[in-house]
C-alpha cells in the first residue's frame, strides 16, 4: 500500500510540471495552442528609465503596461478641487511643490533644509503654507518616483509643478496620494 501511495504522489509532481498553453485564434477560427516558455516572458511590470526621462518633463509609469491609466497632460484637476472631492477617486492632480511632510501635518516643512523624503506637498499656488489647500504625496511607492521628487535630494524642485495621478485617500492628515500609478514633473 505504501509502495501504491509513493507512486501516486511521484506521478502527481511530475504531472503537475507540464508547460502551459496559451490558446490563440487563427484567421479560420481554428484554435491552436503553443508552449509558453518562462524565457520567452517579458518583465513588464518594472519601470523602465531611459535618457528620455531626464529631459524637460520626467513622466515614469509605475503600473504594468496592460493596466495604465490613460493620462492626457490636459486632463487633470486643481489641488483645490482634489481637497474639494475628497477620498475614494481616481484623479489626476496637478500642483506646485511646495514643502515636504511626515508623519502628520504638524511635521510640514516648507522652507529650505528639507529632511523628509518620503512625502512632497503640492499647491494650486507656488510658496502656499495654509494646509487646508495643501494636497500630500507619497513617495515611497517607487524608487525612481523619490529619486526624482523628493526635496532633500532635489531642493531645485521646490515650486516645481508636479502631475500625480492614482486614487485620493487621507495621508498625513491631508487629502493625498498614498500611491502614485504615474507621475510627470515639469
Amino acid at each position: 500500500m505504501r509502495k501504491l501511495i509513493y507512486v501516486f504522489l511521484v506521478l502527481l509532481t511530475f504531472a503537475s510540471c507540464e508547460k502551459g498553453y496559451v490558446v490563440e485564434n487563427n484567421a479560420d477560427d481554428k484554435q491552436q495552442t503553443e508552449p509558453v516558455e518562462p524565457s520567452d516572458a517579458e518583465d513588464n511590470n518594472l519601470p523602465k528609465v531611459d535618457s528620455a526621462t531626464k529631459d524637460k518633463d520626467s513622466v515614469i509609469n509605475t503600473l504594468p503596461k496592460d493596466t495604465l491609466p490613460v493620462n492626457n497632460k490636459n486632463d487633470n484637476c486643481s489641488v483645490s478641487l482634489a481637497i474639494e472631492k475628497g477620498t475614494g477617486w481616481m484623479l489626476g492632480v496637478k500642483g506646485y511643490i511646495v514643502g515636504d511632510c511626515t508623519k502628520s501635518s504638524s511635521y510640514a516643512e516648507f522652507t529650505s533644509p528639507f529632511t523628509h523624503t518620503q512625502s512632497v506637498l503640492i499647491a494650486d499656488k507656488k510658496g502656499e503654507t495654509d494646509i487646508r489647500k495643501i494636497m500630500s504625496v507619497c513617495l515611497s511607492g517607487s524608487i525612481y518616483l523619490k529619486r526624482e521628487i523628493n526635496l532633500v535630494d532635489n531642493p531645485a524642485n521646490y515650486n516645481r509643478k508636479l502631475y500625480v495621478h492614482g486614487p485620493t485617500v487621507k495621508y498625513l492628515g491631508f487629502i493625498g496620494m498614498k500611491e502614485v500609478w504615474e507621475y510627470i514633473l515639469e
